[in-house]
């Protein structure tokens, strides 16, 4: 996918965590899911779900400032990491992100495009005393209330937290 792997995301969000409450500045955390990925692999074939992947990290990588991250979580699960956005910032991103996603087109073997996919999005902001791992939960829940909510949306749970 050329998305940054879950290895760097595990060493690299608690730095950027540390930066972030050592300099007082914003960090936004999205998690994305492809929406009914698994239906998708097995209609479509797992080459068809390995191009579904590469399209949706295009989208990550195309829709970003140099300065944010993409990595993949594991499976059809990435991450954006946005330093110093603010959450109406991030949630204008998650929000193109996830209509980028829906109109992206997927192709397996050059033939005819596939069914779109749609992604499920969820956006967590740091607070003070949060560390990595409560910063992927708060963004995890705000994922799984965008599949409550019918999917192909973007939810933010911050307030709950």
């Amino acid at each position: 996918t050329g998305l940054h792997n879950r290895v760097w995301l595990d060493d690299t969000l608690p730095a950027l965590v540390a930066d972030a409450h050592s300099h007082g500045r914003d960090l936004a955390l999205i998690m994305i899911d492809l929406d009914h990925f698994k239906l998708f692999n097995d209609s479509h074939g797992h080459q068809a779900g390995d191009e579904a992947l590469k399209a949706a990290a295009r989208v990550l990588k195309g829709a970003l400032r140099p300065s944010d991250y993409a990595a993949r979580y594991g499976g059809e699960e990435m991450t954006v990491i946005l330093p110093g956005s603010n959450l109406d910032a991030a949630m204008l991103v998650a929000q193109r992100l996830c209509d980028r996603m829906r109109e992206a087109a997927v192709f397996a073997d050059m033939r005819m495009p596939l069914p779109h996919l749609t992604a499920s999005l969820g956006v967590a902001m740091l607070r003070q005393g949060m560390d990595a791992a409560a910063l992927i939960a708060i963004a995890d829940a705000g994922l799984y209330q965008s599949k409550e909510n019918g999917r192909n949306c973007v939810s933010n749970v911050n307030e709950v937290f």
